[in-house]
């Protein structure tokens, strides 16, 4: 199963995921730093502040 992982600040559609997945992206619209979790009962969505944020691709 996929999950849609959406920005918690403008709403744009991020990404589909599988669970079990953990992934730091950028928001292409607003620029937000973003962390995403997905697991087997939904996906969380937090926003990061960190000035040493560095976007890291799926394995």
């Amino acid at each position: 199963m996929k999950y849609r992982a959406m920005c918690p600040i403008c709403g744009w559609t991020l990404m589909q995921a599988s669970p079990n997945s953990q992934i730091k992206v950028n928001c292409p619209k607003c620029k937000s730093n973003l962390y995403v979790e997905v697991e087997e009962n939904g996906v969380r969505v937090y926003t990061c502040k960190d000035e040493h944020f560095q976007k890291t691709q799926p394995s």
